[in-house]
């Protein structure tokens, strides 16, 4: 086991040495080794992984590949002591997991972010507002989001990620009100207006902005084109924040204040059928 740590330990060292020389193809050559080693290797020290996925990271970054870095990165800080990093370089990793975060087209579920210490390191700090934009991102608040970038315009064009992907963000933050709209409905109420979609989103294309939604896997359901309707049936498993559990746990006590009234009115009517 040892020597299997030591071998996965030497070849990250070496990739990434080879990414800091500009050698991107030897350094890919030697990642895809270290990535056989740890599928054929089981109980290895959270360091040995760290080590591999924090190569693996550094390879996307230089690509600027935000999806993988994110992935990467992401598992890195999951088998890492961040209170072991010294502060800028877990200031700096927070940053580009927030950047990567929203830049990322295909990164809509935050919750692996949200729940991890590192995006609090960016509390109090001159990007706090980077961990302001996430959490507004989470939760679809179109209003907040451009509230945000009239406060924080100078600091966001500062960033090339922000200015080249402005379309993508307003797409993606429109995606994500559909999705919070679509969780926060009950059971009872699952065929939404498609003029109220167009109303919280703030998008005309709704049945476009729909259509989106489910070939990304963020929601199913059916659309009815004559009566402008969509009909939710299921919505992507997410992170909820403490605003969100809160008012989950309201709308279990209504359904299950719903079932206790239901079953009391059936007792009651099989009683009145066995005295008569």
């Amino acid at each position: 086991m040892l020597d299997q740590e030591a071998y996965i330990d030497s070849r990250s060292t070496l990739a990434n040495c080879l990414i800091e020389n500009g050698n991107l193809a030897g350094a890919k050559e030697v990642l895809l080794q270290v990535k056989e080693k740890l599928e054929s290797t089981t109980g290895l020290d959270a360091s040995v992984y760290a080590a591999a996925y924090l190569s693996w990271s550094s390879y996307y970054k230089t690509l600027n590949d935000p999806e993988n870095f994110y992935k990467y990165a992401i598992q890195y800080v999951g088998y890492t002591q961040l209170d072991q990093l010294p502060k800028e370089r877990l200031l700096a990793l927070a940053f580009d997991l927030g950047i990567a975060a929203l830049v990322g087209e295909t990164i809509f579920n935050f919750g692996d972010l949200l729940e991890h210490p590192v995006i609090e390191s960016l509390q109090c700090t001159e990007n706090q507002w980077l961990a302001e934009i996430i959490f507004t991102f989470n939760t679809g608040n179109i209003t907040q989001w451009k509230e945000l970038q009239n406060l924080h315009a100078p600091k966001m064009n500062a960033i090339q990620a922000f200015i080249q992907k402005h379309e993508l963000l307003d797409k993606k933050i429109a995606l994500m009100s559909l999705v919070d709209l679509a969780f926060r409905r009950t059971s009872e109420d699952r065929n939404i207006p498609f003029d109220f979609i167009a109303k919280t989103t703030q998008v005309r294309e709704v049945e476009m902005l729909i259509m989106r939604a489910i070939s990304l896997g963020l929601l199913k359901g059916t659309i009815d084109e004559v009566d402008q309707i969509f009909s939710v049936t299921w919505v992507q498993p997410r992170i909820l924040n403490i605003a969100q559990i809160t008012e989950m746990g309201d709308r279990i006590e209504k359904w299950s204040a719903k079932v206790k009234s239901s079953m009391v009115v059936m007792e009651s009517g099989l009683t009145s059928d066995l005295v008569s």
